[in-house]
């Protein structure tokens, strides 16, 4: 049976997702989308990352390359993941600014009501405390990423 250009298609699209999932947990590799073409841009990723894990340099995707990129990326999915914190800190009383805006107005949807000031007080501190309760959080007053999390679903805390 022929090998099909849907196929390749098909393959091409699976490393190029795999490049793109390592590329973003790296700085120093290129980020190419996966869309399934085989291009110069493409060509270069698959270079880089030979270049990154000591491979020959050939720019295609040959058995050595395709066993590195796999065990790579599982090596990547296997490990804990990085708390992600929207605005790169945690927030805490004396911080101020659209984040802590955003935060007092979700928590006023969650009837916690601080006032809406962009300056994180002692109040928006209890109305978190307040969040994180409900939330079954530690009820530290600062917002980290389990708090932002909890915050930003949309969906009322137990």
């Amino acid at each position: 049976m022929a090998y099909t250009q849907e196929q390749r298609t098909s393959h091409i699209r699976e490393f190029q997702h795999y490049l793109y999932g390592i590329a973003c947990t790296r700085g120093d590799l290129p980020r190419h989308i996966p869309d399934g073409i085989f291009d110069e841009s493409c060509e270069a990723a698959v270079r880089a990352f030979q270049r990154a894990y000591g491979l020959q340099e050939t720019g295609e995707v040959n058995t050595a390359t395709w066993e590195k990129l796999t065990q790579v990326y599982q090596e990547m999915l296997s490990q804990t993941p990085q708390p992600l914190y929207v605005f790169r800190h945690p927030l805490r009383e004396g911080d101020a600014g659209f984040a802590v805006l955003a935060v007092q107005g979700l928590l006023q949807e969650y009837g916690c009501s601080p006032e809406i000031t962009g300056r994180y007080d002692a109040d928006t501190a209890a109305a978190v405390m307040r969040f994180q309760h409900m939330a079954l959080l530690p009820p530290t007053g600062v917002v980290d990423c389990a708090t932002w999390n909890a915050l930003a679903t949309g969906d009322p805390p137990a």
